[in-house]
């Protein structure tokens, strides 16, 4: 087999791959709403306060980064074959925390998830993470209808200032919203 799946069409490949990503999100987002749910509601919005008043700089400073792995998934992934692999990436990219993270941002659906303590909506919210993760990678790919990744990445990395600044504005509001709603 073709260990970068030549001759395999991008477009199952991105569909399972978003596929898995949800799931994974979902995963992230059911676990962050149950251990919220075993937790008092008054312990669920102190940690969203500390939570948000830690985004805040964050938010006003692009030098501050959050905790994370900080690296790519694996290549090894695409020995797995042309289903296997993006069953496997997005599943990885979904569930995030075992990848870098591009932006501070995702680190609030977890923390909204947890705060509900609501696992229907946890798994909502984790799903609709997972997808909006990799609904930019394939929306980049059908844009440029590119089979080499390499295209989208270079478009993807040209616009990181500006996507790094929108993050940064709505990671404002988030903790601002969390702040404003749950008051310290």
């Amino acid at each position: 087999m073709n260990r970068n799946q030549a001759g395999f069409p991008w477009v199952p490949k991105a569909l399972l791959a978003l596929a898995s990503g949800c799931l994974g999100g979902a995963g992230v987002g059911c676990v962050a709403a149950l251990a919220g749910s075993v937790m008092p509601i008054t312990w669920r919005a102190a940690a969203g306060v500390l939570f948000a008043i830690v985004l805040i700089p964050v938010g006003f400073v692009p030098s501050l980064r959050m905790p994370e792995i900080g690296k790519e998934t694996s290549q090894r992934l695409l020995d797995a074959g042309p289903v296997w692999w993006p069953i496997l990436n997005g599943g990885l990219l979904g569930v995030a925390v075992t990848t870098r993270l591009a932006f501070p941002l995702w680190y609030v659906a977890p923390l909204v998830s947890f705060m509900l303590g609501d696992w229907p909506l946890g798994l909502l919210i984790g799903a609709l993470y997972g997808a909006a993760r990799l609904t930019t990678i394939v929306g980049l790919a059908w844009r440029t209808r590119a089979d080499a990744p390499g295209l989208v990445c270079d478009f993807a990395l040209g616009q990181r200032k500006l996507a790094d600044r929108a993050c940064r504005a709505m990671l404002l509001l988030a903790a601002l919203f969390i702040l404003g709603t749950v008051g310290p």
